[in-house]
């Protein structure tokens, strides 16, 4: 099987990533002319493809990794390469720097995992119209994950919302700049 065959979900995931619909695609059809509801319709219909996108890539990367056979392998070398650092006394400080940089991750803190722990669908909803960049990626995560595809509906239901004040907000940028002009 040749390499792109095995790999093409990797290249269709970097072009899903930087045609961001928030960031790029809206933009360029406000440019383009789009606006109102055809606007939203048309970023409504790539944010949903979008989000189903990566409910199927998160699945397949999984079975993808499950399926490799050095994943022992690796396990069995890092074993050996945290042996070795207990010894040379770098574990501690290697332990250290990870807990610190990644801590907001697993925090009883984090507001996204609070949320989804706490809330079930409304949290869905809530995940899928947050503006943060990137936070519909953890609700899909965690709904594939768990295979719970009425959160991910639910989700995408809140990316919809989201897209309303994404649309604005793009709408009153662009407008601002007509004016100045």
């Amino acid at each position: 099987m040749s390499s792109f065959k095995k790999n093409w979900p990797f290249l269709a995931a970097t072009a899903v990533a930087l045609l961001n619909i928030d960031l790029i695609v809206i933009p360029f059809l406000l440019k383009a002319g789009f606006a109102g509801l055809r606007l939203f319709a048309i970023a409504s219909v790539l944010s949903t493809a979008e989000l189903i996108f990566w409910y199927w890539f998160w699945g397949w990367l999984i079975k993808r990794v499950i399926r490799l056979k050095n994943i022992q392998e690796s396990i069995e070398f890092g074993k050996e390469v945290g042996n070795e650092l207990k010894r040379e006394g770098y574990a501690d400080r290697v332990k250290s720097f990870f807990v610190q940089k990644f801590h907001w991750a697993i925090s009883r803190k984090n507001r996204i995992a609070r949320t989804v722990r706490t809330g079930g669908i409304l949290s869905m909803v809530l995940i899928g119209a947050f503006p943060e960049p990137g936070t519909r990626i953890v609700g899909i995560v965690f709904c594939r994950t768990a295979g719970w595809r009425t959160g991910f509906y639910f989700l995408a239901a809140g990316n919809i919302l989201h897209l309303g004040y994404v649309i604005g907000g793009w709408s009153f940028i662009f407008s601002l700049f007509r004016s100045l002009s």
